[in-house]
C-alpha cells in the first residue's frame, strides 16, 4: 500500500468533487483503478482516511438493518455509507444541518412512499416498522433544524 501515492489521489479527487461529501464506496473504486498504489483492503483504507489529519470520514446513520431491508432504501436512491470529506472543505454548522435537513427530508419521503407501498400490499408489519423509522428521521429532523 503506497500510503503517499494515495494520499495524493485521495486529495486530487476530492478537491475536484463536485460534491465535497464524496462516497466512501466511489472514492475506493476510483482507488482500485489505479495501479501503481500497491494492494489495499477497504478496511485498509478507511482506517488511513479515519487517522489522516486532512480528511474527515462521516459515517451514516444507524438504522435497524432489518428496518432498512424492508423500506428498500438503495431502490430509492438513498445510500446509507460512510463519506468522505476534506477537512478544508467541512461546511459550517449551519450548512450542514441545511443539507442534513435536505437529506433528512429525502429519507422521509422514501420511507413514507415504502411505507403506502407496504399497506397497499397487504403487509402491516413493515408498515408498522416504517413508520417507527419515519418517527426517527422526524426526531432526528427536529434536533437537526436547531442548528440552521
Amino acid at each position: 500500500m503506497n500510503l503517499e501515492a494515495i494520499e495524493q489521489r485521495v486529495l486530487r479527487f476530492l478537491k475536484q468533487a463536485k460534491n465535497p461529501l464524496v462516497p466512501f464506496d466511489q472514492l475506493l473504486e476510483y482507488l482500485q483503478r489505479e495501479e501503481d498504489l500497491g494492494a489495499f483492503t477497504e478496511s485498509e483504507l478507511l482506517d488511513f482516511l479515519r487517522d489522516h489529519e486532512l480528511f474527515e470520514v462521516v459515517d451514516p446513520i444507524q438504522f435497524d438493518a432489518r428496518d432498512l431491508q424492508e423500506a428498500d432504501l438503495n431502490g430509492a436512491g438513498l445510500r446509507l455509507v460512510p463519506h468522505v470529506i476534506l477537512t478544508t472543505r467541512v461546511p459550517t454548522e449551519r450548512q450542514m444541518a441545511e443539507q442534513m435537513s435536505r437529506q433528512l427530508d429525502a429519507l422521509i419521503q422514501a420511507l413514507n412512499a415504502a411505507m403506502v407501498a407496504a399497506k397497499d400490499s397487504g403487509h402491516p408489519d413493515r408498515a408498522q416498522a416504517l413508520i417507527r423509522l419515519v418517527d426517527r428521521a422526524q426526531e432526528l429532523q427536529k434536533r437537526v433544524a436547531r442548528f440552521a
